[in-house]
C-alpha cells in the first residue's frame, strides 16, 4: 500500500474540510431562509394582511399562525397526523401522496376563514 506524502495528506484534508464547510452552509443557508419566509409571513399575517397558505409551510406552522386546531387542517386534507406528514411541506405531501397542491391550499384557507370568521381589513402600509 503506498503511502501519501505529507503535502498530499495535507491537500486533501484541506480538500474534505472545504466540501464539509460548504455541505455546511448550504444546510445554514436552507434553515435561514426558511426561517425568513416564516417570520415575514407571521408579521404580515399579524398586521392584517390577507395572506394565504403558501406551499412552503407545514400544517403545524400553518395552525399556529392562523391559529387553528392542526386537527382541522388534517381533517380537511383528509390526511393522518403522522410525524413524517407534521414536518413535511404542504408542496411535499403533495407530491408524496400524489395530491392537487392549489386544491389543497384552497381547502387549508377554505378551513381557515371558517374557523377564524372574517378577517379585519388590511393595515395600510406608511410610505415612505
Amino acid at each position: 500500500m503506498p503511502t501519501l506524502s505529507p503535502r498530499a495528506r495535507r491537500t486533501i484534508l484541506i480538500v474534505a474540510l472545504l466540501v464539509l464547510s460548504l455541505a455546511l452552509l448550504v444546510v445554514v443557508g436552507a434553515r435561514s431562509s426558511r426561517a425568513f419566509l416564516e417570520m415575514r409571513n407571521r408579521h404580515r399575517v399579524q398586521t392584517g394582511e390577507a395572506v394565504g397558505v403558501r406551499p412552503w409551510m407545514t400544517i403545524p406552522y400553518i395552525a399556529r399562525t392562523y391559529h387553528v386546531p392542526e386537527d382541522a387542517l388534517f381533517d380537511a386534507l383528509g390526511l393522518d397526523d403522522t410525524p413524517r406528514n407534521r414536518r413535511a411541506p404542504l408542496q411535499a405531501l403533495a407530491a408524496r401522496h400524489g395530491r392537487d397542491l392549489d386544491a389543497d391550499i384552497a381547502a387549508l384557507n377554505a378551513t381557515i376563514d371558517a374557523r377564524r370568521g372574517p378577517r379585519p381589513p388590511p393595515t395600510p402600509r406608511p410610505r415612505p
